[in-house]
């Protein structure tokens, strides 16, 4: 596995995620929202995504429902405690 592709709403989150995994190594694309991850897994070639679950435009289950025809892993990640103070139920 060599490329990632991290979907979050805040930069700084994927600044820092793709500073550290291209110490690894590691080809990182990063995309602020949903539209910009779709245009990325349009022309390039991913192994393995890394989405917000909380997102204005969309949540990361919306990504991942919506994208069920992608042969690639995906690992939805939260900065939230819980679910409960997440979705506000």
């Amino acid at each position: 596995m060599k490329t990632l592709l991290f979907i979050d709403d805040h930069s700084a989150i994927l600044q820092m995620l793709k500073r550290r995994f291209e110490k690894l190594d590691y080809s990182v694309f990063t995309a602020v929202g949903i539209s910009e991850a779709t245009a990325i897994l349009a022309k390039e070639s991913i192994d393995l995504i890394v989405v917000d679950y909380m997102m204005p435009e969309a949540s990361g289950l919306d990504f991942i429902q919506s994208h069920q025809e992608l042969d690639i892993p995906i690992i939805m990640m939260t900065a939230h405690s819980s679910q409960l103070t997440s979705t506000g139920y």
